[in-house]
């Protein structure tokens, strides 16, 4: 499954994935382009209004909304920046309403509480965060529409509350209207679905960089106090404790520390910014600190080091 950034991607599934729900991969046959999606619409919005237990989230191939269908409320709880969560008889009705996502593209062009989302213009329902299970996903997919207004269902769709049977029945619908599917269990626990999105090449390719990053970081302090050990040696030898000097070198680089890891966020943000969408502030000010901090620490471990080697020279002395 996808995902966006920020700390929600550590502590939640996207979509709030269980390891009962069910995944689908809808698909119109080669030879069969889709002409009139509006048989299979009718039937399948036909027997989930029967069932109104079952959740469904549609995850188009194309396009930048996602759809809904979730009589239940198993997403009612999700939190929103503003207007209120889809009514239950919504699901069941064609009316054009949407939900928009913090800070996105879409919501900067709200008029009048109306979006132009997919080439249609849709009420605006409500504005969720960026902390939702529905903005965790690398598609970026960054609206929610009702799934009656769906105009095509080549996809992927999420199924919760739904027994095995009803699912069967579901697919069926589309295998008669010449779709290929596919149906699998979401059985994969936090732990795991976290291993596989780090093993994705752009993601691996991102966390060695970091990795590598604070290396060399960890490397050049080394040297930079490497080069002052005499200076060391000479404070310690008159009775310099390791913390007074610890201090005063913090002291001495806080200034470039604190100035680079400022520079670096604001710039960061600008392309993040650029790219996609804004990134909340409270996730900016969380990298800044953590560089700080990451850096400090870093600091601190090459100048013990540093210190154990003057301690044995002084010694030696």
């Amino acid at each position: 499954m996808q995902m966006y950034y920020g700390y929600a991607f550590f502590t939640k599934q996207p979509f709030n994935i269980q390891p009962s729900d069910l995944e689908l991969n809808i698909h119109k046959s080669a030879g069969n382009p889709s002409i009139d999606a509006i048989p299979e619409k009718k039937e399948l919005m036909a027997f989930l209004n029967e069932n109104p237990r079952i959740t469904v989230l549609f995850l188009p191939d194309s396009g930048r909304s996602l759809y809904l269908y979730d009589p239940s409320g198993a997403f009612a709880s999700e939190p929103l920046e503003r207007g209120n969560y889809f009514n239950n008889s919504d699901f069941k009705s064609e009316s054009s309403q949407v939900m928009v996502k913090e800070n996105s593209i879409v919501s900067k062009l709200v008029k009048e509480n109306n979006v132009l989302i997919d080439g249609e213009y849709k009420f605006l329902r409500a504005v969720y965060s960026t902390t939702s299970a529905f903005a965790i996903n690398q598609n970026q997919y960054d609206s929610v529409s009702l799934l009656a207004n769906a105009q095509e269902f080549n996809g992927q769709y999420i199924l919760k509350n739904v027994p095995k049977k009803d699912a069967h029945y579901f697919l069926n619908i589309f295998n008669r209207y010449n779709y290929e599917t596919e149906l699998r269990l979401s059985r994969l626990s936090n732990k795991d679905w976290i291993r596989s999105y780090i093993l994705q090449p752009v993601v691996l390719s991102m966390v060695l960089g970091i990795v590598f990053i604070y290396f060399s970081n960890l490397i050049s302090y080394h040297f930079l106090l490497f080069k002052r050990k005499r200076e060391f040696l000479i404070h310690t030898l008159y009775g310099a404790s390791f913390s007074k000097l610890a201090l005063r070198l913090f002291k001495h680089l806080s200034t470039f520390i604190i100035g680079g890891a400022l520079l670096g966020t604001l710039l960061g943000s600008a392309l993040i910014t650029l790219s996609s969408t804004r990134p909340p502030w409270h996730l900016i000010g969380s990298s800044f600190l953590i560089h700080v901090v990451l850096s400090f620490v870093l600091l601190l471990l090459a100048f013990s080091k540093q210190k154990t080697r003057e301690r044995a020279w002084s010694v030696m002395l």
